[in-house]
């Protein structure tokens, strides 16, 4: 038998004989996948505005015309305020660049790489710019709940048991909130790797 080792095994040389299929990206695929990118994370903002355009509209409403105490209607103040730092950040961290037409295909791995990093890396700061703004208002409400407006007709244990629900309730969702995001940014980082070894061939 013939060592498989040996450059003179006929076998070894017909495979080193096969030709290499190289997987060739043109620029339109690039520029396809790029755009496709910046059109997901549009609508993805666009769902977060609209969601702040509801939220701030009614904390304030609650802050200057409910019938609460100071302390629920303080924290409401602070959603508002919450709610726009959010979107503020947001939009300046999070908004898309827009995908540069008729460039080069090194020029678009650069664009798209430096996309996927800035993208990444606002999913990765998300407990300090988008969880973090709204934890004052939350708490404020809950003990304001808890300490000046209770609901009538239930007992002081069923609803102080109905506050701290909510309490856990509302840290489940952060802590949701940020390992989803937190798994975003590694399948982020997953595609910057790939651009790397594209643009290493």
């Amino acid at each position: 038998m013939t060592d498989p080792s040996s450059p003179d095994d006929p076998m070894k040389a017909a495979w080193l004989s096969q030709p290499v299929e190289q997987i060739q990206m043109t620029t339109a695929d690039l520029t396809a996948g790029a755009t496709g990118f910046e059109r997901k994370v549009r609508r993805r903002n666009l769902v977060e505005y609209c969601a702040g355009a509801i939220l701030m509209p009614l904390f304030g409403a609650g802050a200057l015309l409910g019938h609460f105490g100071w302390m629920m209607r303080a924290g409401m103040g602070l959603g508002v305020l919450g709610v726009a730092f959010v979107l503020w950040q947001l939009h300046r961290r999070g908004s898309p660049g827009r995908t540069p037409a008729g460039g080069s295909a090194e020029s678009l791995l650069v664009f798209q790489r430096a996309e996927l990093a800035r993208q990444r890396d606002a999913l990765r700061s998300v407990p300090l710019w988008y969880l973090l703004p709204v934890v004052p208002s939350f708490v404020l409400i809950l003990l304001g709940r808890w300490i000046q407006d209770p609901i009538r007709g239930r007992s002081a244990n069923e609803d102080h048991a109905a506050i701290l629900a909510t309490a856990v309730i509302g840290l489940l969702l952060f802590t949701i909130v940020w390992l989803l995001n937190a798994l975003g940014a590694s399948r982020l980082d997953r595609a910057i790797d790939r651009i790397d070894a594209l643009r290493r061939e």
